[in-house]
């Protein structure tokens, strides 16, 4: 049985989702809570996505890469979100903190496109008070389930398919239809000075993104095609927000993070200027995310292709 991880609770780093219980980042972005309004304020590249981009791309070693190129200080956050989140809950964070004079790297897998995720609508019907409560029980819970992991199991109902989660076989069956599991769930760890993902971790598998077991380091090729029935995998351009780009400011360079599969999509031709990053190497913890091998090597290759581009010299300094 893997190891539980180590909570952060104080430090550079913080829980930052928790199955079944929310994802704070939503809150954070939004709100402007703990500081993160000056953070992204003050950042001159945002990193912007899905859970690919959050686990896939390294604001740090992106930020190291072009101050060095830039002779200055160049800031850089990642802002992508799991669960599917779409460039309309983006656009909800540009403008609740006013953003602006920035250059935005924007992943084009966006499954929901304008849409919200079920936790995107949630943080966008709270408020700034209630995003304080909600991320404070997300941490609670979080904690007090890691107490309570190594004493108690955790019960589901199989008959109602809770059992049947992915990523949490079921051990054995008490009469037939419960299924007992660890206390702790899925949860994830991001650092508030990057926003990069620090540790992913499953209780079956242990952690999966940082230092992944054997069978997560999946090469590019040998995983199973994903997304294949979406809309182009999943591939969306986001038409509605030039206008607001323009009018902010916003310098946006696109690019797409290799899935299993990606290739069967099309980039749209107005995603320019486009960066690719090809997919040859990369190594994922299911075919669909970026391992820490991998997200380092496909950071890389989007900061060198930058450069052959000369986009690397073109960064809107917030100064």
């Amino acid at each position: 049985m893997p190891a539980c991880p180590s909570l952060p609770l104080y430090g550079d780093n913080y829980i930052a989702e928790y199955y079944g219980v929310g994802s704070a980042p939503h809150y954070f972005y939004l709100y402007g809570l703990f500081g993160m309004r000056d953070r992204l304020k003050n950042s001159d590249v945002l990193l912007l996505g899905s859970s690919h981009v959050e686990v896939g791309l390294s604001a740090a070693e992106l930020e190291k890469n072009l101050s060095n190129v830039n002779k200055r200080k160049v800031r850089a956050y990642n802002l992508g979100l799991g669960f599917a989140e779409g460039i309309g809950f983006d656009n909800d964070i540009i403008a609740a903190n006013n953003l602006r004079n920035k250059t935005l790297i924007v992943d084009l897998f966006m499954p929901g496109g304008e849409s919200l995720s079920n936790y995107g609508d949630q943080a966008r019907q709270s408020n700034t008070f209630a995003a304080y409560l909600r991320v404070f029980q997300l941490w609670t819970t979080c904690i007090g389930d890691r107490l309570l992991d190594p004493v108690l199991p955790r019960f589901y109902p199989d008959d109602f398919g809770n059992a049947n989660i992915p990523g949490l076989p079921v051990r054995k069956r008490i009469m037939g239809f419960i299924a007992p599991r660890r206390y702790l769930m899925i949860l994830g760890i991001r650092s508030w000075s990057t926003g990069d993902d620090v540790l992913s971790w499953s209780p079956d598998e242990g952690v999966v993104s940082n230092n992944p077991p054997p069978d997560k380091n999946i090469l590019y090729g040998h995983g199973e095609p994903a997304y294949q029935y979406m809309k182009n995998i999943g591939i969306f351009f986001p038409a509605e927000e030039q206008e607001m780009f323009h009018r902010r400011n916003l310098n946006v360079i696109y690019t797409l993070l290799p899935f299993e599969g990606y290739k069967n999509g099309s980039v749209p031709p107005e995603a320019e200027p486009y960066i690719s990053i090809i997919p040859d190497g990369l190594t994922y913890y299911e075919g669909m995310h970026l391992n820490s091998p991998g997200r380092v090597l496909a950071t890389e290759r989007l900061f060198n292709n930058m450069h052959s581009q000369g986009l690397d010299l073109q960064i809107t300094s917030v100064k």
